[in-house]
């Protein structure tokens, strides 16, 4: 339905372009009218464009701020062109103003023409940034790759985890118990190659990325079918029974990862006698080295005893899950502003270069010099793109910026995830952008010093003459003395 809309939209505002510029042409509209004029045109369909993005996207606010602001300003001037038209017409009969007319008429197609151009310029780049990051997000083996590669291998995994645990100190609330402090701060100082030995204790990365698989597939098959819940199942129970299969390595793991505090003098002495306790708490401290071995397995027999007890289900359905949260309606609702979102921005690069397009023709229809008109496009275009694309370059700060702002609405996995995956997608934006809008500038450069090739070599020999002459002078003047 946007797609309709914009291309509707497009269509309407090239047609009130045209039938506009022919009547100006016809009438001999002054500047005024001219500019009031071409002015409502541009910004009544662009804020209807604004407002049926808007509404696709779920944001109703900014749709009605683009009607309100963008529309409402254009219906203002639209009003000014009428009042402007009734009391500004020049009697055809005044041959003596034909030439005062047609110069107004070029007036006008000239401001067209450069509306038509910044508009594009302005909308050409994140329309395009946009089309690349839906295309990539929309292709179901790209982003298993991105995933898998950037979040779930066994090298990168380490790392989200422990970017989400910075996160959680710098941004999250303090956690509530000493122990859940403690914790965080003895997990956040393992070697990323210790969490790689424990995660292939209970969930290696074949696994992972057989739940990645899964994942993806339900998600992709959710969005092209009429179900309302995706249909997804995990099986928690059987990764966590991973963990009471081996409990002495995960002892040994835990006295050799963790800062634990030391073991209670009484407790040592107790274990030392060969009193041995049930409790898991008692062995939460780290032993002298004469009996550290003494305790590994009454310590494992101990989590193994703690562990029976944690009831995890043995499978988990994700529609179940979904149920609790949202009724069928809103997941419904939810797949289809997906779809609108990812159809819009796939094809909201229809909408600059069809601005473009109405721009050449234009000249071509006014018998306008289209190789000077094709530099300035270019120029324009390539300018512009540049300003609007300088973030790309340094992609660092401006994640970093990202992350700052979103650390109050955005958990901490979500900005560890921002972290690791927006670079990537801001890489391949900047690599179709950047090269694509340097090749508009160089190409709008050559078009202009072709186009004024004639005063450009005028210039250049105007400067040699006085360069020489200058020269000569000097010769002469010192010559002479």
């Amino acid at each position: 339905m946007e797609l309709f809309t914009l291309v509707f939209l497009s269509a309407a505002f090239a047609l009130s372009l045209y039938y506009f510029i022919l009547q100006g042409r016809k009438n001999r509209y002054t500047a005024r009218s001219w500019g009031f004029g071409i002015t409502a045109i541009v910004l009544i369909p662009f804020g209807l464009a604004w407002a049926a993005t808007s509404f696709g996207e779920g944001e109703p606010t900014a749709a009605y701020m683009g009607i309100f602001i963008f529309s409402g300003l254009g219906v203002v001037f639209g009003l000014l062109t009428l009042r402007s038209l009734k009391s500004g017409k020049d009697p055809s009969a005044e041959p003596a103003r034909e030439g005062a007319q047609t110069s107004t008429t070029k007036v006008g197609v000239t401001i067209a023409l450069i509306a038509l151009i910044g508009i594009a310029a302005i909308l050409l780049p994140p329309a395009l940034g946009l089309k690349r990051v839906t295309g990539i997000l929309d292709n179901q083996a790209s982003v298993k790759q991105l995933v898998e590669q950037k979040v779930l291998s066994d090298e990168a995994l380490p790392r989200v985890i422990k970017k989400m645990l910075a996160y959680e100190t710098l941004y999250s609330e303090d956690p509530e118990t000493l122990k859940e402090r403690m914790m965080q701060s003895m997990f956040s100082g393992v070697s990323p190659e210790e969490m790689v030995r424990l995660f292939d204790q209970v969930l290696p990365e074949q696994d992972r990325l057989a739940l990645l698989d899964q994942a993806a597939s339900s998600v992709n098959g959710w969005l092209t079918n009429d179900e309302a819940y995706p249909q997804m199942t995990l099986e928690p129970g059987r990764y966590f029974s991973r963990l009471e299969r081996d409990p002495e390595f995960v002892m040994r793991w835990i006295y050799k990862n963790f800062s634990l505090p030391p073991m209670a003098d009484t407790t040592v002495a107790k274990f030392q006698a060969g009193e041995f306790s049930d409790t898991f708490d008692q062995y939460m401290g780290t032993p002298p080295d004469s009996i550290k071995d003494m305790v590994i397995a009454p310590a494992a027999r101990a989590l193994q005893k703690q562990l029976a007890g944690v009831e995890i289900p043995a499978a988990v359905d994700l529609a179940d899950q979904l149920k609790d949260q949202a009724t069928p309606e809103e997941m419904l609702g939810y797949k289809s502003a997906v779809k609108r979102v990812f159809g819009a921005f796939a094809w909201l690069w229809v909408l600059p270069v069809f601005l473009i397009i109405a721009a050449l023709v234009i000249v071509f229809m006014t018998k306008r010099p289209w190789v000077k008109w094709l530099a300035i496009t270019f120029l324009c275009l390539g300018s512009v793109g540049n300003l609007m694309i300088n973030p790309l370059r340094d992609i660092d700060a401006n994640v970093y910026t990202l992350i700052e702002t979103a650390s109050e609405q955005a958990p901490a996995p979500a900005l560890a995830l921002l972290f690791y995956i927006t670079p990537v997608l801001l890489d391949h934006v900047g690599k179709l952008l950047i090269p694509l809008m340097n090749g508009l500038l160089i190409s709008g450069l050559v078009l202009l010093a072709v186009v004024y090739a004639g005063p450009i070599k005028a210039g250049f020999a105007t400067l040699k003459h006085r360069l020489t002459h200058g020269k000569r002078t000097k010769i002469e003047a010192a010559e002479s003395l």
